[in-house]
């Protein structure tokens, strides 16, 4: 695949996750605690299967247009940059998202839903990040 049409599924993708993480961010995850006790269960059951068939091939095709990009321009420090950041954002998610989820999978606790809120926010500054970075490179090479 040519490494420019590569570059903008990247970038495009990268745009869309931003979008997305905002809203979590704002929107989804603070919701969380509004739900009652007694509904919360399904709701974070319903929460965690709809979004993730929307975010894991997603982030799956991320990852690996983000490889690609790094492998077919090493030299790149963007690239290489973006890669490292993608990167992070994997680790909180496995490292805090992901338990936090299984956390909350056992029932309603207010201070997970408050920790899931706080942690977010790195994932969220990461894609927003990436995105202005890609933003960038993107307008300049245009030049």
């Amino acid at each position: 695949m040519e490494q420019q049409v590569l570059f903008l599924i990247h970038l495009f993708i990268c745009a869309f996750m931003t979008g997305l993480i905002w809203t979590i961010q704002w929107v989804h995850y603070p919701a969380f605690s509004s739900i009652s006790e007694d509904k919360f269960l399904k709701f974070h059951a319903d929460h965690s299967r709809n979004i993730s068939l929307i975010v894991v091939p997603v982030m799956l095709l991320e990852l690996a247009t983000a490889a690609l990009l790094v492998l077919n321009s090493p030299k790149s420090v963007i690239l290489k940059s973006n890669g490292a950041m993608l990167l992070l954002i994997w680790s909180f998610t496995f490292f805090l998202s992901v338990p936090l989820h299984s956390a909350l999978a056992q029932g309603y606790d207010l201070k997970f839903i408050r920790r899931l809120v706080a942690t977010n926010w790195l994932r969220t500054i990461f894609w927003s990040a990436r995105s202005a970075l890609l933003i960038s490179f993107f307008l300049k090479g245009s030049k």
